[in-house]
């Protein structure tokens, strides 16, 4: 049976479709896009299945897998893939910030930036007060060329960075973005 991703990972990720083989594990066609894209070193979030503590409810044998799954694949830097089954994910358990939020990192490793906005603002509405996504947020809005949008948001994300004390990585980050011309 194939499933198709949700209508915004279409188009620019070309996120493709998998079916289920008669053991019941998923499987993936061969990729057929060549070279892996990656977005620039501006846009490097931390993916991983540690990255929410909202991983550690998984509410499924199944969900587990597919999670895990998911992480393999932005692990093992296949993003079109994993933009895919993060995409399903989010269709899957709509109530899992940490899907929408790994859905829209992953979207930013490709650069698909007009996608990876409304997951992460999905993310930041959920998780207010974690301001990684808003930032990766405010990334996507100056790659689309809305540098006011994305000042104001970078600007609610040092906030909520200096308020919980986050490394200063990210405020040192955030802090470009707003000084960008």
């Amino acid at each position: 049976m194939q499933r198709n991703s949700a209508p915004h990972a279409a188009g620019e990720t070309h996120v493709r479709a998998s079916r289920t083989v008669p053991n019941g594990q998923t499987h993936f066609p061969p990729r057929t896009d060549g070279a892996q894209r990656c977005a620039s070193d501006a846009v490097s979030p931390n993916v991983s299945p540690t990255a929410s503590p909202a991983t550690s409810s998984i509410d499924s044998p199944i969900a587990s897998q597919a999670f895990s799954h998911a992480y393999a694949l932005c692990a093992a830097n296949d993003f079109v893939g994993a933009a895919r089954a993060f995409a399903d994910l989010c269709l899957a358990y709509p109530e899992r910030t940490d899907a929408h939020k790994a859905f829209g990192y992953v979207l930013c490793q490709l650069g698909d930036y007009r996608h990876a906005v409304a997951p992460l603002m999905i993310a930041v509405a959920r998780d207010y007060g974690d301001p990684e996504p808003l930032y990766f947020a405010a990334v996507c809005m100056q790659r689309n060329g809305d540098v006011e949008t994305a000042r104001e948001m970078a600007s609610d994300a040092l906030d909520m960075v200096r308020r919980t004390g986050r490394p200063s990585d990210l405020h040192d980050k955030l802090t470009r973005l707003i000084d960008a011309p």
